[in-house]
């Protein structure tokens, strides 16, 4: 399959900002429970060894594409001073203050755990150096930290915009010709071979999960006109440590990969 340079625009504009807008800025997280905020630690180590770091002031929100249990996502527009601004999707994880310990505030734990396992499943995925360049896979091109009252500072991961949005949106919205069908679907079984390959199980494929963008390398003689990428890989589950995630897997039932065994 050919591959598709979306993912190169995107890290080259990156990669290209000026110092000021990717010097890392040195924060803590609290949440005020031990086990998530070393969770949340380890999150944060991954995406300092692996993204460029965008601080906030150079995002200016749009509007809200959605929010899940973990992330929060905002069309945003991205730019610094004498470039062209572009739009990217920028999520913001959710997180929860917790103080003192009860039956309601326990759980809230257990709760926050989740999300955050769910997020460093995401950012494993990203960080991989066989993945992070995939054309069927979405792509993290950066991160950073943005100033909060409760928490100290609160972390978000910058991603490619698709003005196409999710397979399930763009499929009801838009006709879709059979070579075009047979494209993006074998897009998707692409995206699981590379993620297999890799003994990652995505874990919660569907068509809410795949994000649909323009073929920008098509040749004038060629018919296929999009390309989808897999997304959302919050309930990953990595072969090497299997059994210590079957707790927290939450993924969609229906939806439930044949992988999966679940007790």
């Amino acid at each position: 399959m050919q591959s598709n340079t979306a993912s190169g625009v995107w890290d080259s504009r990156f990669a290209n900002t000026s110092d000021a807008a990717v010097t890392c800025t040195p924060a803590s997280v609290s949440t005020g429970d031990s086990e998530t905020d070393n969770i949340l630690q380890d999150i944060l180590m991954i995406v300092r060894n692996e993204l460029p770091n965008i601080q906030p002031e150079f995002l200016k929100f749009d509007s809200r594409l959605g929010a899940g249990t973990s992330f929060e996502v905002n069309k945003e527009l991205f730019g610094l001073t004498g470039e062209a601004p572009y739009f990217v999707a920028v999520k913001r994880l959710s997180m929860d203050r917790l103080t003192g310990r009860t039956k309601q505030t326990d759980k809230r734990v257990q709760q926050s755990l989740k999300r955050l396992i769910n997020v460093k499943h995401e950012v494993r995925v990203f960080a991989h150096p066989k993945l992070r360049s995939h054309s069927c896979l979405i792509t993290a091109i950066a991160w950073g930290w943005e100033p909060d009252l409760t928490f100290g500072n609160r972390p978000y991961l910058v991603m490619p915009y698709s003005p196409h949005g999710t397979l399930a949106s763009f499929s009801q919205k838009r006709g879709l010709n059979l070579i075009d069908r047979r494209f993006l679907a074998l897009d998707v079984a692409m995206g699981i071979r590379a993620l297999h390959d890799c003994d990652i199980v995505h874990g919660d494929v569907k068509p809410d999960n795949v994000l649909v963008y323009g073929y920008l390398t098509r040749d004038k003689d060629e018919d296929r006109h999009y390309i989808a990428k897999l997304a959302d890989f919050g309930c990953a589950l990595f072969k090497q440590d299997f059994e210590q995630q079957h707790q927290y897997y939450l993924g969609t039932p229906r939806y439930n990969a044949p992988e999966l065994r679940l007790d």
